[in-house]
């Protein structure tokens, strides 16, 4: 919807074999007026997104005005890559609100490579007052997120991040991209937002976290009202944990005056 007062229709992707979107290739819904984008659904064996160092690849819906971004939901039978700066995402821009995200498959790969931009799957409120959406991430096999990837709610806006599911057989969080960025499974705000994260919860068989890979809650916001912020927390549910050379793999941190959230660590 661009300027305009209808709704923004829905995409439906309907793809037996495989789908490969690179060096710019999209499949998008936005709204750049009063009205909702459409939702985008994709059904497909295995999905590559490698953006290749060459701007903006991937499935996205995104609010440019006060219209909400719609839902984004990929299901995949076999593996979704996202590779160098490759994402399925919802953003705000505006004030309108970014919508969930989930994506479901049997194994999940997210790899930065050595990428200006980092590949994952996301939910931001980047603009004015929208909030982020949830983030669920559905794995039957393996999950992992190498060299600065990541899964994450997050809000540099006055709106709310939300909160991050990832369930899958095993989770490997592994390696530090450029600019220090760390592979991790996260929610945050940031220094001129609202100060509400959302809460993480992670579950698996088997979870790794190594070389600075990291699932974390971070909060940098300072404002007016600190005890009206809900408080959020990190669970994480393996009867495996390994943590080899990541210092702060598990962690709440705030460098404001919100308060930090709560850590809870099932071993079962």
């Amino acid at each position: 919807a661009r300027e305009a007062t209808g709704k923004g229709g829905n995409i439906d992707a309907f793809i037996t074999e495989n789908l490969s979107l690179a060096s710019g290739g999209v499949i998008i819904a936005d709204t750049f007026s009063v009205n909702a984008a459409g939702s985008v659904t994709v059904r497909v064996g295995n999905i590559d997104v490698d953006s290749r160092g060459r701007g903006a690849t991937g499935i996205f819906s995104q609010s440019h005005a006060a219209g909400d971004a719609g839902t984004v939901d990929v299901s995949a039978t076999g593996r979704v890559t996202l590779s160098n700066g490759g994402l399925i995402s919802t953003t705000s821009f505006a004030v309108g609100n970014a919508g969930s995200v989930r994506v479901a498959a049997r194994s999940l790969a997210i790899d930065r490579h050595r990428n200006e931009t980092a590949p994952g799957v996301a939910a931001m409120a980047a603009g004015q007052s929208g909030n982020a959406g949830q983030v669920d991430v559905l794995v039957a096999e393996e999950l992992t997120i190498l060299r600065g990837g990541g899964i994450s709610s997050s809000t540099r806006s006055t709106g709310v991040a939300r909160s991050v599911f990832v369930s899958a057989g095993a989770i490997r969080v592994d390696g530090i991209g450029p600019y220090d960025s760390h592979s991790v499974i996260s929610a945050s705000a940031a220094a001129s937002s609202s100060g509400q994260t959302g809460s993480v919860v992670v579950r698996a068989g088997d979870i790794v976290l190594s070389d600075g890979g990291r699932v974390s809650i971070s909060n940098d916001a300072t404002v007016a009202n600190a005890a009206a912020i809900t408080p959020t927390s990190i669970t994480v549910t393996a009867p495996r944990i390994t943590i080899q050379n990541s210092p702060d793999a598990i962690t709440t941190k705030s460098t404001g005056n919100v308060a930090a959230g709560n850590i809870r660590i099932n071993a079962a």
